[in-house]
Order: C-alpha cells, then sequence, then structure tokens
C-alpha cells in the first residue's frame, strides 16, 4: 500500500484553488455561516484519491515511507490501526469507543476497524462524525458492504461545535484539525475524553495559515522555480502558466488551512507525545495536484529534480532554517509520552512563530539526499579516522542536554569547531547535595561516541576580597563517560562513577 490515503490534504487544498480566491485581509469578514456552506460545497464528491499524481507516489514511497518504517509503520494508516490496537488492548472497559473526527466517507476507519477485528478485538465502536451528509450515505454504504456496519456509526455533526458525553480510548483526526476553528474547544474536549490508555493520532498539516508560504520557504519554491522549463509551470486546476509560483490563501472562502499554524503549538500545550514524524514544506506545490502531473515518475530528470527539491527541503528543516508543514501524531493525555521523534525534531523544534523568521541553528548540508544524510556524513567521519585521521562528528552537540523524564539534572556539552568536546554534568549526590562533573579531556571514539574522563570539581565560593586569601580550587578524577549520538538531537550518556555506573537517555532541551 502506498502513501496516497495521506494526500487528500492535496486534493483539498488543490479543490480550493479552483474557486475564485479573496486575499487574506477579507478572511475575517467571511460569516461562518457562508464558510460552512463553502465547505459543504467543497468536499461533495471529492473522496477518491485516485487523481493524485504519479510524483506524488514517488516522492512519499522515497522519501517519506522510510521515517514511517524507522518506527515500524509503512503509512500513517497503518500507525493509526496499531495505536488504537495497542489502545484497545490497554483499556479496562469491556466494550471500547472510538471517535473519529472529520471522518469523510469513513474509508480509513472501515480499514481500522477491519483491522482491529483480524486482531480479535470484537468489542469496539467506531463514531465517523461527518458534516457533510453526502459522505456519511457514503461512508454507510461502504461499511454495510465491508461487514463492518455494526462497528463503524456515520454521525452528522459540525465538529467545531463537538461536545464529547463519553469517554474514549482512541480518537482520529486525520487531515480534518486544519477545518477547525474552534481549535482550543475541540482539544479540550479530547483531553477531557481521553482515557490515560487512549490515544489521539493524527495526520495533518501545520503549516502557515490557508497553506500558503512563510516568506524564507517561499523564497526557495521561488528559486526552484525559476530553473523550471514552462511547461512544468502549468497549473492543471486552473488552466494557466504561472511565471512565478503563487502564494495562494486557500482559507478565504471556506475552513481549508484555516488556523493551520495554531495546531502544533496547542497540540505542545494540550497533550503529550508519543510518536511525533514531521515533514516536508518546499517539495510540498511540486507534487501536489495543480502541478505535480507536470512531472513525470519515468523520467529520470524529472525525479532527480524532485530528489534535489526534497533534499533542500530536509536539509533547511533539520537545520531550523524553516519549518515542516505535515505531521503524522500520536499524543495521549494522562500519562507521559513515549516521545519516538524521527530525524531528531521534537514538537517544539518544528513549531514556526508567526511573529519572526526562523534561524539556523544547525548546518546542514543542502547538496545530498536528505534521507541518508546523517548516515552519510557518519561514513565519512569513519572512514576518515580509518584512514588514519581523527573522528569527525556530523554534527555540533554544542547545547543543554537532559532527560525531560529526569528533571534535575543534566549536560551542559560544548564542541569546538576543532571538534573537541567538554561537558560540565550537573547532578546530586545520594544525599541531595548538588555537585559537578567535568567531562575532560576526551576523544572521539568514532564519528557518533566519544569518550572522556570525568573530575569532580572542588572550588571555594565566590566572595574573597582578597584574591590571595582564596584557596586554590581542585578536581579529582573519579571515574569515566560515554555519550553516544543516534543524531543531532539524541542520544546515550553513560558513566562510571567511583563503582557506580548507570546510562540515560539524554535529548537537547528545548528552550
Amino acid at each position: 500500500m502506498n502513501l496516497r490515503n495521506l494526500a487528500r490534504r492535496v486534493k483539498r487544498i488543490a479543490k480550493s484553488q479552483s474557486r475564485p480566491i479573496l486575499r487574506a485581509a477579507s478572511v475575517t469578514t467571511v460569516k461562518y455561516a457562508d464558510r460552512l456552506q463553502a465547505e459543504k460545497a467543497s468536499f461533495s464528491g471529492c473522496q477518491s484519491h485516485n487523481d493524485l499524481p504519479d510524483i506524488y507516489s514517488y516522492w512519499s514511497n522515497k522519501h517519506l515511507r522510510p521515517k514511517l518504517e524507522s518506527l515500524g509503520y509503512a503509512t500513517p494508516e497503518e500507525m493509526f490501526c496499531h495505536h488504537f490496537e495497542r489502545a484497545y488492548k490497554s483499556g479496562q472497559s469491556l466494550h471500547k469507543a472510538f471517535v473519529s473526527l472529520g471522518s469523510g466517507s469513513c474509508a480509513t476507519e472501515i480499514r481500522i476497524a477491519q483491522f482491529l477485528l483480524e486482531r480479535n478485538c470484537r468489542e469496539f465502536t467506531i463514531e465517523c462524525f461527518e458534516l457533510n451528509e453526502e459522505l456519511l450515505a457514503e461512508g454507510r454504504a461502504l461499511a454495510a458492504s465491508a461487514g463492518v456496519d455494526a462497528f463503524v456509526h456515520p454521525i452528522r455533526g459540525d465538529f467545531n461545535a463537538w461536545s464529547p458525553d463519553k469517554d474514549y480510548d482512541g480518537i482520529l483526526a486525520n487531515n480534518s484539525l486544519h477545518h477547525m476553528v474552534n481549535l482550543e474547544g475541540l482539544f479540550d474536549g479530547i483531553q477531557k475524553s481521553l482515557l490515560p490508555t487512549g490515544t489521539f493520532v493524527t495526520s495533518d498539516m501545520i503549516g502557515r495559515n490557508g497553506h500558503m508560504r512563510w516568506p524564507e520557504a517561499l523564497a526557495i519554491v521561488h528559486e526552484f522555480w525559476r530553473e523550471l522549463p514552462k511547461k512544468h509551470t502549468y497549473n492543471h486546476l486552473l488552466k494557466r502558466y504561472e511565471k512565478l509560483y503563487e502564494n495562494w490563501d486557500c482559507s478565504s472562502g471556506g475552513f481549508e488551512g484555516i488556523r493551520a499554524q495554531d495546531i502544533l503549538p496547542l497540540l505542545i500545550a494540550y497533550f503529550e507525545f508519543d510518536v511525533f514524524v514531521p515533514f516536508a514544506n518546499v517539495v510540498d506545490p511540486f507534487v501536489d495536484r495543480p502541478f505535480g502531473p507536470n512531472f513525470d515518475q519515468d523520467n529520470p530528470a524529472d525525479c532527480a529534480f524532485i530528489d534535489r527539491v526534497h533534499a533542500r527541503d530536509h536539509a533547511e528543516i533539520a537545520g531550523g532554517a524553516i519549518k515542516p508543514t505535515h505531521i503524522v501524531a500520536a499524543m495521549c493525555s494522562g500519562r507521559a509520552g513515549l516521545q519516538q521523534y524521527v530525524d531528531g525534531l521534537t514538537p517544539s523544534f518544528s513549531v514556526r512563530s508567526p511573529v519572526r523568521a526562523p534561524i539556523m541553528t544547525h548546518q546542514a548540508p543542502a547538496d545530498i539526499a536528505p534521507d541518508a544524510a546523517d548516515v552519510d556524513e557518519v561514513d565519512d567521519a569513519v572512514n576518515a579516522a580509518d584512514a588514519g585521521g581523527s573522528p569527525r562528528p556530523p554534527h555540533d552537540y554544542s547545547d543543554l542536554w537532559w532527560n525531560p523524564l529526569e528533571s534535575g539534572w543534566g549536560l551542559s556539552i560544548h564542541q569546538h569547531p576543532n571538534f573537541v568536546l567538554v561537558a560540565a554534568w550537573l547532578v546530586y549526590r545520594p544525599d541531595r547535595s548538588p555537585i559537578w562533573y567535568s567531562l575532560q579531556p576526551g576523544g572521539w571514539k568514532d564519528a557518533t561516541t566519544f569518550e572522556s574522563i570525568v573530575y569532580e570539581g572542588n572550588a571555594p565560593p565566590p566572595g574573597f576580597q582578597n584574591p590571595g586569601d582564596r584557596p586554590a580550587a581542585s578536581l579529582r578524577r573519579v571515574g569515566s563517560a560515554t555519550l553516544a549520538f543516534a543524531d543531532r538531537s539524541n542520544g546515550v550518556f553513560s558513566y562510571s562513577i567511583e563503582g557506580n555506573t548507570g546510562s540515560s537517555n539524554i535529548c537537547r532541551m528545548e528552550y
């Protein structure tokens, strides 16, 4: 199964572009009732995914699928299925309740129901909450045809006004959050109704409102756009060539992307994350329905162009210069999240401030294939060491590091441009008295593993008026430590201090 099902968002955006567009300044003047009517009209008969361009499948299978596979899933839908199964088996009640908010024609929900039944999970219902009665009617017919109508229950309603009246084991929002005006009300309802053993899963868009590009990303889109031959700039929906990609506001009529940029900050505020997979930005316009048909997946030059755009996209996102516009995530409430992140990109790192442009925090190469970037750099460093040179770390690890589940201690790592690394370890003794250690000197065992001697510092407090009266500071060697980095933002810290050994996962501290 490929990732076409994830791209319903692409079709929705493209369809909104085929209507007359008002400019952003007039968005607030559109009445809610008018937006509601536009939303109903927009999605009537708009559920087939088969007309997405082949280049989207090429891109998603080559570049997105490996990200999901690193977590054990092939597609977002497969992630939904497994997390619902986990919630089913963890729940205490005999009958499990699930709800999908903005279910469309219930196709995804039907497949989830079939998956659960195959896993011998038979005491459940999936409520499919959807505004469009035409789509609900289609969903009822599809559920009956698939033999799961006893488990899949289509319900008509506006989920901008959804108010739960029960507890849920699982909640799904599949490409629907970016149609929400009342995000705070929705998330409050999800938070209060989601059982601690439950899961809230989503695949959605988190870019700028109306699915516009922020200026820093638009500049890169235009940079690639200027390379295209005229035939690749034809807009198949508006039936015209575009000399320069136009930054459409898709939210001006209905609810398309109405508060997209608010989604991730509010998810962070309301929930904990089990899984978080952010991806894409600049590549979006080149693989969607308006312009994607201009690219031929059987043409090596077209595929190379898409690969190059994705490589730049990936590098700029990893470096912090632009932010991702899509996420696949599983969240929880009432317990700590598992915090499974891809490419070391945390939820907080992925937020784009609406009032200031992001700043490149890590230098990431833009001329290599993104999904192999870290691997290639590490391999280069290892090869350099094998050739007699010193291992070269692929990233600058300078930052504050900690384990969010073990707050109270941390590491301050400082890496010199010549790759020499020193660190201060701030921790507590068993009697809760504070102590700090220094990791120095040390060396890179390989490109991602740093081994060091650990010293305990002993210095008098400040306050001596006469420097000559100040006792001398001392350092006492007490053990050794190892920093093993998995990627630019995650690693494992191991130590042996005077016979006591231990290790802990660490990540960059978000602040």
